[in-house]
């Protein structure tokens, strides 16, 4: 099946205002330093600037100059008098390859660094030399479409161009804290933490080529796409790693995959924890690179620094840049490489991801003990749609609030009980969605949708495509995105394309290109409830969906309600609008003494009358 939907749940959502705000100005620093033009640094810098301050100091010096001056001075002029790029490539060579001989004749290739210096600057001129167009870029101004993107992306510090996908992933973890639509998405815990890895990889990687995309226009416009076969030369452990712009660019995409998919995991982490703040862990990965000192550390302790992941949290460190750093390497710790630092990220990956798995399941463990372990087929009688055996549910003060059986049958199902006797905690454990308290605990419980056999929550996946959960406040909607969009991400996650338009049949059709912020209390029902039928889900628990409805569109979804159980589904619906659900539903469940009773089908007494039955008014003295 296509994975298409799942990116365009990717798009909607990223599509905030706030991370477009934040991706121009960072995009709009990148033109602007391309405008006004700054000189490459010291490593690649072949500029006639260089050449001409050397010229004019042998000619103003004092005194006379030696021959051997006398003919640098010429070697100097013909280079700053040549207008032709390859011939100045081949003038610059010779120049170059004619000092470092003179001067290792003189005894000054001692030093260590300036033997890898040497041996730079001969590696590298020699490969532009030997290109079919050979070019010196003295500037940005000077740099081709290509090369200006692979020298910003050495140049500016990684965790910049990686601020936005973490602040929005931070965002994300938030939201499924609250419940949001995706924290009910019918994935497994592997699924989970792969969906919001490729999240964080995509966003890693769009995001920074993106704020890229300006510069790049400019360039191509100026110089050129420029050649992919062009030479990046820089040390890494002490080994010359030669390597050409094309395979850079792949090196540096990779780099922010890898780095995305890692930020995606640990937002996967604090979703199954259910605690945003564990985001702030991603500060100690982005901070460290940008700052010189961290590197400092190296010297003091590089077997540990050399096999921390935040060592490797920049591009320019793990890969090298076209910068250039000559005679040092490009990360200065003992024994780091780009090896050794792909590896301690995908170990950090590996083990935040399985935590983060192994909290999910667990989590549903806790609501489905021993039910995980039934067989489903044995679990739930034939005509039934959803069953609960041994329900334990929200313990307090060693008690618990809900005890007893569940069988449903398609239809509607009202759910009835004064505040705090523990209606919202049952379905949540129903929905296997984490509450607290967690105390919960059910012998057997499963699903039959359509008639394609039965489903336990040993398949968290599965399970959540057949029971979703609406919550009362429908906190399940995303506040930047219209109620057309949220329906839309319906589709992408649950992969069903509804037969009929939902919000025109809820009367949400006249603001459903609106933001859900900019929406009344009762107009953002409408949308829940409009969301929570697109699901199409065999088995449908509603808490107190006519919350803030007036009369008119209480009739109008209890309409609609109505008629989607009449397609062979359960809505089990919890309510205090007693006369609206009397109604609607086909048979009732009520809590006496904390246990679970079934009140009957239709020729069970009228709720009202039962209501004031099981719940009597409190005398008053």
């Amino acid at each position: 099946m296509s994975r298409v939907p799942y990116l365009r749940s990717y798009v909607l959502l990223s599509r905030r205002r706030w991370v477009l705000a934040m991706l121009a100005a960072i995009a709009g620093v990148v033109l602007l330093a391309t405008l006004v033009p700054f000189a490459t640094d010291g490593a690649y810098n072949y500029s006639l600037d260089r050449y001409y301050e050397t010229y004019s100091f042998l000619l103003h010096q004092g005194g006379t100059i030696s021959d051997a001056e006398h003919r640098q001075a010429r070697r100097l002029e013909s280079i700053i008098e040549e207008t032709n790029p390859a011939e100045y490539c081949r003038k610059v060579r010779s120049y170059e390859l004619r000092e470092i001989k003179e001067q290792k004749s003189q005894g000054q290739s001692s030093d260590p660094d300036t033997r890898r210096l040497y041996s730079f600057t001969t590696t590298f001129l020699n490969a532009v030399c030997k290109l079919s167009s050979p070019a010196l870029y003295q500037g940005t101004d000077a740099m081709p479409g290509l090369v200006l993107v692979a020298y910003y992306l050495g140049v500016m510090p990684s965790p910049v161009l990686l601020l936005v996908p973490f602040a929005l992933l931070w965002v994300v973890a938030r939201e499924n804290a609250s419940s949001r639509l995706l924290s009910h998405a019918p994935l497994s815990p592997a699924g989970m933490w792969l969906y919001l890895g490729c999240l964080g990889a995509l966003l890693a990687l769009v995001f920074s080529l993106v704020s890229m995309l300006p510069a790049f226009v400019l360039g191509v416009i100026r110089n050129g796409m420029g050649d992919l076969a062009y030479p990046i030369i820089y040390w890494q452990d002490d080994v010359l790693v030669r390597t050409t712009l094309i395979r850079e660019l792949v090196r540096y995409a990779g780099f922010f995959l890898l780095a995305g998919f890692c930020l995606g995991t640990l937002c996967h982490l604090a979703t199954s924890l259910r605690a945003p703040a564990v985001m702030a862990a991603g500060i100690a990965l982005l901070v460290p690179p940008c700052l010189d000192n961290y590197y400092d550390l190296g010297a003091i302790f590089p077997d540990a620094l050399a096999s921390l992941p935040s060592t490797y949290f920049s591009a320019d460190r793990l890969l090298g840049r076209l910068g250039g750093i000559g005679a040092q390497n490009a990360i200065p710790i003992s024994g780091a490489n780009t090896t050794r630092g792909v590896l301690s990220i995908a170990v950090l990956i590996a083990l935040m991801g399985l935590v983060g798995v192994f909290a999910r399941s667990a989590a549903l463990a806790r609501s489905y003990g021993r039910a995980r372990r039934a067989a489903p087929e044995q679990a739930i009688p034939r005509g039934r749609l959803l069953v609960a055996r041994g329900v334990c549910v929200g313990y307090v003060r060693n008690h618990p609030l809900v005890t007893g059986e569940l069988s449903l049958a398609s239809g509607v199902v009202g759910f009835v009980a004064p505040n705090g006797y523990g209606k919202t905690t049952l379905l949540a454990a129903l929905a296997g969605v984490p509450q607290r308290p967690r105390a919960t605990s059910v012998d057997a419980v499963a699903v039959a949708p359509a008639g394609d056999g039965s489903v336990s929550p040993r398949s968290q996946a599965a399970w959540r495509r057949s029971v979703f959960l609406l919550p009362g406040d429908g906190s399940v909607l995303y506040d930047h995105l219209t109620p057309d969009q949220n329906i839309e991400l319906v589709r992408c996650l649950w992969r069903r394309v509804p037969e009929r338009d939902k919000l025109a049949d809820m009367g949400a059709g006249g603001f459903r290109r609106k933001r859900i912020a900019t929406l009344s209390q009762g107009m953002r029902q409408q949308a829940a409830i409009a969301v929570a039928l697109a699901t199409q889900a065999p088995v449908l628990l509603l808490d107190e969906p006519m919350n803030a409805l007036d009369p008119t569109n209480r009739q109008l979804a209890n309409e609609r309600v109505r008629a989607y159980a009449e397609e062979g589904r359960c809505v089990f619906m919890s309510s205090h609008l007693l006369n609206d659900l009397e109604e609607v539903c086909d048979a009732a469940y009520l809590i006496r003494d904390g246990a679970l009773v079934d009140a009957g089908g239709r020729h069970r007494p009228p709720l009202p009358a039962l209501y004031w039955e099981f719940y009597p008014r409190p005398q008053q003295s």
